[in-house]
């Protein structure tokens, strides 16, 4: 693999409270969003029935 663009690399070692900041500031919105459809209690009981569904579709699909 050859990397072409080194810059993002050499910003995520220089800069990682940047990528921490981002990364909390992503949570804030998921946290948000989740507070709008019921809280995160919901969100992750939803996020868990779709990962079961996919799990037995996946196990229905190695069956054949």
């Amino acid at each position: 693999m050859k990397i072409t663009n080194i810059d993002p690399i050499v910003n995520m070692v220089l800069n990682p409270l940047t990528h921490e900041e981002a990364a909390v500031a992503g949570f804030r919105v998921m946290l948000k969003e989740a507070a709008r459809h019921g809280g995160i209690e919901s969100m992750l009981s939803r996020s868990q029935t779709l990962l079961s569904r996919i799990k037995q579709l996946d196990s229905e699909v190695v069956a054949c």
